[in-house]
């Protein structure tokens, strides 16, 4: 079989298209690094707006806990909630990364594209944005955080997460 990359889908239809589908990511003989690359357009900037933010990840009284932001229409949120030691790691691994040369002091900012695989072998696509540039990178990651995040995107209200808001 001839796998071809989706084209003329925005990154929110392939996230729910790689994490929903089986057919994607346990039948597919193609790797699972290679079916991510195909999967995005490499170098694009995606609107924020349909993404979800990876803000921090932190340990706090023996647990392990994530912050993200999300947009509801013009409004951005920003929410607290638990992950397991392997979605701590998987982030830290995310911040840890830096696919641009470091000639310029500006922070980096993480995006969550989407995430596909199985439960023995899975990654998540990561928007890396420094200034101007934008990068993508497939990071082997913990399922769980995906799912979360998955989550996440599919919520439409914010008074259905509210009890996981941190005001600002």
């Amino acid at each position: 079989m001839q796998h071809q990359p989706l084209r003329g889908l925005d990154s929110l239809a392939v996230a729910r298209l790689c994490m929903a589908s089986p057919l994607l990511h346990k039948q597919s003989t193609t790797s699972l690094p290679l079916m991510a690359a195909l999967c995005f357009r490499e170098g694009m900037r995606t609107n924020h707006k349909e993404m979800i933010e990876i803000l921090n990840t932190f340990e706090k009284d023996e647990g392990f806990f994530a912050q993200i932001a999300k947009y509801f229409g013009e409004s951005r949120q920003v929410y607290q909630f638990g992950v397991s030691k392997a979605g701590y790691n998987t982030i830290k691994r995310i911040f840890q990364s830096r696919p641009f040369e470091n000639l310029s002091q500006s922070n980096y900012r993480y995006f969550w594209s989407y995430g596909c695989g199985t439960d023995e072998e899975f990654y998540l696509s990561i928007q890396y944005e420094q200034d101007r540039n934008v990068k993508t990178l497939q990071i082997k990651a913990d399922k769980d955080l995906g799912s979360n995040l998955r989550w996440f995107i599919d919520i439409k209200k914010p008074n259905e997460i509210e009890h996981l808001e941190i005001k600002t």
